[in-house]
C-alpha cells in the first residue's frame, strides 16, 4: 500500500513539474526578440521621476553581414539615440555615428546599449515609470525588419 502511494505521488510531482515547466518556459522568453537577423536581449529602463529615461539593451547580429539601428520609437513619445563615449575607450563593437544618428552592429557580433557608451535615451515619454512598469519601443534597422519590444522598468538600485 505505502510504495502505490508513493508510486502515485511520483507520478503526480512529474506531472506537476512537467506543467510548471511548460507554463513557465513563455516567461523565461518573453523578455528577448528576434526578427530573423537580430536578437534583442532584456530591454529595460531604470525607475525615475521623470519623463526620460536610459533605455539599455544587447542587440545581437546572427548575419554574415552588418546592422545598423536606425531609430527608436516609443508610443507617445520621442525615444533617440544618443552617442555617450566611454572616457578612455578605444572604438569597440557598436559603433555609433559621431551626431547620434546610428548604432552599426558588425555581423556575428552583439552590441550592449548602456549609459556607459551609446544608447537609446527616451525622451517625453507620457509619463514617469515606476519599477514593474512596461511600454513598447519600436527598433528600426536599415536591412532588417523592425522589431517591436517591451521595455521593463527595473527598480532604482543606488544613490
Amino acid at each position: 500500500m505505502r510504495l502505490g502511494f508513493i508510486r502515485a505521488m511520483s507520478c503526480w510531482a512529474a506531472a506537476f513539474a512537467a506543467v510548471l515547466g511548460f507554463c513557465a518556459q513563455p516567461l523565461a522568453l518573453a523578455h528577448g526578440y528576434k526578427n530573423g537577423t537580430i536578437e534583442v536581449k532584456h530591454p529595460w529602463m531604470m525607475a525615475n521621476a521623470t519623463t526620460t529615461g536610459i533605455i539599455s539593451l544587447k542587440l545581437k547580429n546572427v548575419s554574415d553581414h552588418a546592422e545598423r539601428l536606425l531609430s527608436a520609437t516609443a508610443k507617445g513619445s520621442s525615444a533617440r539615440l544618443r552617442v555617450v563615449p566611454a572616457v578612455g575607450s578605444a572604438p569597440q563593437a557598436g559603433t555609433a555615428s559621431p551626431a547620434g544618428g546610428w548604432i552599426d552592429i558588425p555581423a556575428g557580433q552583439t552590441v550592449e546599449l548602456s549609459a556607459k557608451g551609446a544608447h537609446i535615451v527616451a525622451e517625453g515619454l507620457p509619463k514617469s515609470f515606476a519599477a514593474y512598469d512596461r511600454f513598447a519601443v519600436t527598433l528600426v534597422f536599415a536591412n532588417s525588419r523592425a522589431i517591436d519590444v517591451e521595455v521593463m522598468v527595473e527598480e532604482h538600485s543606488g544613490p
